[in-house]
């Protein structure tokens, strides 16, 4: 029998190193690891967001009030990991610095959307707060239930108040001047209108007592306007979208343009004084606002310094430490 020859050594060892290789790129690709990728999210005008009521009176701008976001990739390999390592408009953070301990993604996601919940109720106060004639407001939300009073099991966040023992609820005075003569434990009526469904609740009065030690009777919620107008978030989550929201807000609601036909992008919380807080990404915000023909881009005044290390040609930046400063730089442009 002839026996066949032996393949050269060189041979066995590149195939043993490709073999290698090809089990390494399994690898990479199999294991997730516990990073997050963030990279340009989709961008849009803040304007389409908004939703009016009839028998309010916009001012509808020439230009764009850009909002931001940010995608994020939470399962992350091997490969995914080197390659945004070696893209200049991706940033790689540890799973431990965005989520909480223990939080699943169902649980950030649903934080994410309480966050953008309370944003747009405070884009709406400090923008009508900043309006010489903001629509009149005669209605009111339960922005939260306090869990020990009685009033936690027939009322709910989102119920607006429509009256209280058949008096309109048209101001919270109207409350106050309601519960001013009743005790705790006492019964009150309340209409309410929750989605589309109005209906009468009987609510018992819990106890408090004030600063003087005096005890009075309260019904345990905490109430925040429910204006003539509303945002659609279009299920993005996160507090970033504070700034552009109120100025947009301040834009439609007040005769002339602040825009002045211009495309303008901008990112930033917002607190009920006005004042502009730091997000997340900014990076990335930076990239997409320029993708999206964005002129100017309002950047939080802690984020300044990691906004100028994004790509970027002719975008320029604007630091701003409240919504004041922002409207102060829109004064400054003319119309295009």
């Amino acid at each position: 029998m002839t026996q066949s020859p032996s393949a050269p050594r060189w041979l066995a060892g590149f195939v043993a190193g490709v073999l290698a290789l090809a089990a390494g790129g399994v690898g990479l690709w199999a294991v997730d690891l516990p990073y997050l990728v963030w990279s340009p999210g989709p961008v849009t005008n803040a304007f389409g967001a908004i939703e009016v009521q009839d028998g309010v009176t916009t001012y509808p701008p020439d230009g764009e009030m850009l909002v931001l976001t940010v995608l994020q990739n939470t399962t992350v390999n091997g490969w995914e990991l080197a390659i945004a390592g070696a893209d200049p408009t991706l940033d790689v953070y540890p799973r431990a610095a965005v989520y909480r301990s223990g939080e699943s993604n169902q649980q950030y996601r649903d934080r994410q959307l309480d966050a953008m919940d309370q944003t747009i109720q405070t884009a709406l106060q400090v923008a009508l707060g900043r309006i010489e004639a903001p629509p009149e407001i005669t209605r009111f939300r339960i922005d939260s239930v306090q869990g020990e009073f009685p009033a936690a099991s027939v009322l709910d966040p989102g119920d607006v108040i429509l009256d209280i023992d058949g008096k309109a609820v048209t101001s919270v005075d109207v409350i106050r001047q309601e519960l001013a003569d009743r005790s705790p434990g006492d019964v009150v009526h309340l209409t309410i209108e929750r989605g589309a469904e109005t209906m009468t609740v009987d609510v018992t009065l819990g106890e408090t007592t004030d600063d003087n030690g005096a005890v009075r009777a309260i019904i345990g919620v905490t109430l925040g306007i429910d204006p003539p107008l509303d945002i659609n978030s279009n299920n993005v989550g996160g507090p970033s979208a504070g700034l552009m929201f109120t100025l947009s807000l301040i834009d439609l609601l007040s005769p002339g343009d602040l825009t002045e036909g211009h495309v303008i992008a901008g990112t930033g919380t917002i607190s009920l004084d006005g004042t502009v807080g730091a997000i997340g990404g900014v990076r990335q915000k930076v990239v997409a606002a320029e993708a999206a023909g964005a002129e100017y881009m309002f950047v939080p005044q802690p984020n300044w310094d990691e906004a100028l290390t994004a790509e970027r040609s002719s975008m320029e930046l604007v630091p701003v430490a409240s919504v004041d400063d922002a409207l102060t730089f829109l004064a400054t442009l003319t119309h295009t």
